[in-house]
């Protein structure tokens, strides 16, 4: 009795068939690939500015980069540099600035964030949309006006 051809599959149809999926799979990565390279997420920052009296944090959190716009978190944080701040320091204001990478001008800042208080501790936080870079610089300085009514104020800080 002669065996039928149809009945059993062909080893060359599963082979092509195999080869052809895995050259669709191949293409669409090629293809997908460059558009999420273009999309960099840039690093965090950090910036401290203090002296004897007070120490400020600014810090900068990307959450998304999108083609046309960066959306993060700006916040800031002062508090006296010693113990004895808490008593003295009467009044305390703190401003962070975000700028594109290597620019410290505030003339120039895509986004800030500033406030005051008449105490010796501030915080703010604010969600800001920026336009995309691959990198940032942040600056602070913090100023504060002491119990005996001078004014301290810390160096202008980028990072």
């Amino acid at each position: 009795m002669a065996r039928h051809r149809l009945n059993r599959p062909r080893r060359g149809h599963r082979l092509s068939a195999s080869f052809g999926v895995l050259t669709a799979v191949a293409a669409v990565t090629t293809v997908a690939a460059p558009s999420h390279a273009a999309l960099q997420l840039p690093s965090d920052k950090t910036v401290t500015a203090s002296n004897d009296d007070v120490i400020s944090h600014c810090h900068f959190q990307v959450n998304k980069v999108h083609p046309s716009t960066v959306s993060g978190k700006l916040s800031l944080y002062a508090s006296p540099h010693q113990l004895a701040g808490y008593l003295n320091n009467r009044y305390t204001a703190v401003q962070c600035y975000l700028m594109p990478g290597g620019v410290s001008d505030r003339s120039q800042a895509v986004a800030t964030l500033s406030t005051s208080a008449n105490a010796a501790t501030v915080s703010d936080s604010s969600l800001i949309t920026v336009p995309p870079e691959t990198s940032y610089t942040l600056c602070a300085q913090a100023t504060v006006t002491l119990k005996d009514g001078t004014t301290s104020t810390t160096p202008y800080v980028c990072g």
